[in-house]
C-alpha cells in the first residue's frame, strides 16, 4: 500500500524502509518480489541504500533512479525531457512494483515529482503499485500534503521529533494534545520507528505491539 515516512536526517527512516523491503524478498519466491523502483537525489551517496542496491541476490529486482543534480546537468535535458525520458519512461508501465520517492524535494526537477508523486499516491493501486514517499519533516507543505491525505500508513520517528510527532497526532490524526503525548511516549518505548495505520481501523503498529486507536 501507501506509505509516508517522516524523519530527520539520521533518525533511521532509510534504514526502516530497505529493512522493510529485504523483509519482503527474503520471504518471497522469485516469482512474488516485487520489484523496487528507487528515485534518489543520493543514489550513489546513500550508504544505507546499499542494503539492498548491493546484494547480488536481488540486483534483478532493484532499480535506482538517480534525480540528482549531476545527472540532470550532464544529461542536456531540460526538466520535462528529463523527467519523461528518465523518471516517467521507466515507470509508466510497471505494475505491482514497489516505488520510492526518496527526499525528492531536493532532486533536479521537485516541482514535476511533486506532481508524479501525488497522482501515484491517489491513483497507482489501480496498477497494484505502492507508492512510499520519504521526507525530512511531517508538515513539509505542499510536498506532504497528499501524502498525509492519501497514505494508508505513516511511519513516525518519534525520539528524534517528539514535538512535530505529537503536533501531527493532535492535528492531523484528531487525537486531544493528552492522547497525542501519551502516545508519542508510548512510540518511543518500542523502538525507532513506529506506524499509524491511517485507514479504518486506525491502529499504532510498531516492534513490540499493536494498538488500537
Amino acid at each position: 500500500g501507501t506509505a509516508f515516512i517522516a524523519g530527520s536526517s539520521g533518525s533511521g527512516k532509510g534504514f526502516h524502509v530497505c529493512s522493510a523491503i529485504l523483509r519482503h524478498w527474503r520471504s518471497s519466491t522469485p516469482l512474488n518480489r516485487r520489484h523496487v523502483f528507487w528515485l534518489s537525489p543520493e543514489l550513489y551517496e546513500d550508504t544505507t541504500l546499499r542494503m539492498i542496491s548491493d546484494v547480488t541476490k536481488y540486483e534483478p529486482w532493484f532499480h535506482g533512479i538517480d534525480i540528482g543534480f549531476d545527472i540532470f546537468e550532464s544529461s542536456g535535458l531540460s526538466p520535462q525531457q528529463f523527467f519523461e525520458e528518465r523518471v516517467r519512461g521507466v515507470l509508466a508501465h510497471q505494475k505491482n512494483a514497489i516505488i520510492v520517492f526518496d527526499d525528492f524535494q531536493d532532486s533536479a526537477i521537485p516541482a514535476i515529482l511533486r506532481k508524479y508523486a501525488d497522482r501515484l499516491l491517489r491513483t497507482g493501486r489501480h496498477k497494484g503499485t505502492s507508492t512510499w514517499t520519504l521526507q525530512h519533516s511531517l508538515r513539509n507543505s505542499a510536498f506532504s500534503r497528499q501524502s498525509v491525505q492519501s497514505c494508508k500508513h505513516v511511519t513516525l520517528f518519534c525520539r528524534s521529533q517528539r514535538g512535530k510527532c505529537i503536533s501531527f497526532l493532535k492535528d492531523s490524526v484528531g487525537l486531544s494534545l493528552g492522547q497525542s503525548r501519551e502516545l508519542v511516549a508510548l512510540m518511543s518505548q518500542c523502538g525507532r520507528a513506529a506506524t499509524l495505520r491511517m485507514h479504518s481501523p486506525m491502529m499504532l503498529v510498531c516492534a513490540d505491539y499493536v494498538k488500537l486507536l
